[in-house]
């Protein structure tokens, strides 16, 4: 897949798009078994404690770091919610697909909240896949991989590995074509409604559009493939 990059006129939404990328990197990314945006905190606060000893207008310099703080706490729950990215809903032209069989197994790129064995984690552009099931539900799968953010922090053993999200056809209803933005670069996705313990997020699989076109039939049902004296048939 080949994101295109942004153009001029949307310098706010790749800057956007890449502040919400590194912070997702600081969120994962583990320096002495803590996040980066923990030891972020730490410098900050030793800074402002020492810039107000050393510089004039104290209190002044306390509101100014004070405002900060809020401000880096208020953009970090924004980009959490948001996943990380931005979505701008969006006709995106797409060819003729055909209706995937089930058992298939489609790639994309999976942006949002995963799940495994009751733990779950954000992942962002990871690679996966979407298994069709017969009665019409989806089984998005995706693998956390082993990374560095620079040569600062590595990401957790414990985040390493396969992680799912089941749709439901209610689910599936609710889907969007749109673009997803992501440190800079735009990717052509479908957004889900997905559904999690603590309420609902969004999963966003990106693809290129001839990909999409597959995921975006709602009329027409999963077709099975005919074996050795078996019809075809439709589920779902």
């Amino acid at each position: 897949m080949h994101p295109r990059k942004l153009q001029p006129e949307s310098a706010w939404t790749a800057f956007l798009s890449r502040v919400y990328y590194h912070l997702y990197l600081w969120r994962r990314h583990h320096i002495l078994g803590r996040p980066i945006t923990v030891w972020a905190g730490v410098f900050s606060l030793l800074l402002g404690t020492w810039l107000l000893l050393r510089l004039p207008g104290a209190p002044f310099t306390l509101l100014l770091l004070l405002v900060a703080v809020l401000l880096a706490w208020s953009l970090g729950r924004v980009a959490r919610r948001g996943g990380y990215a931005r979505f701008h809903r969006e006709d995106v032209p797409l060819p003729e697909g055909a209706p995937p069989t089930v058992g298939e197994r489609i790639p994309v790129r999976v942006t949002g909240w995963l799940e495994v064995e009751g733990k779950g984690q954000w992942l962002v552009l990871a690679p996966g896949h979407v298994e069709f099931c017969r009665d019409g539900d989806w089984i998005v799968a995706a693998r956390a991989e082993p990374s560095r953010y620079h040569v600062l922090g590595t990401l957790p053993e414990h985040q390493v590995g396969q992680w799912y999200c089941f749709l439901t056809p209610d689910h599936l209803h609710g889907r969007e074509m749109g673009v997803l933005y992501v440190n800079a670069r735009a990717y052509p996705s479908l957004a889900i409604p997905c559904p999690r313990k603590k309420g609902e997020s969004t999963l966003y699989l990106s693809a290129p559009p001839e990909v999409l076109a597959r995921l975006v039939k709602k009329e027409e049902p999963v077709r099975v493939p005919p074996g050795p004296g078996v019809g075809r048939s439709s589920a779902g």
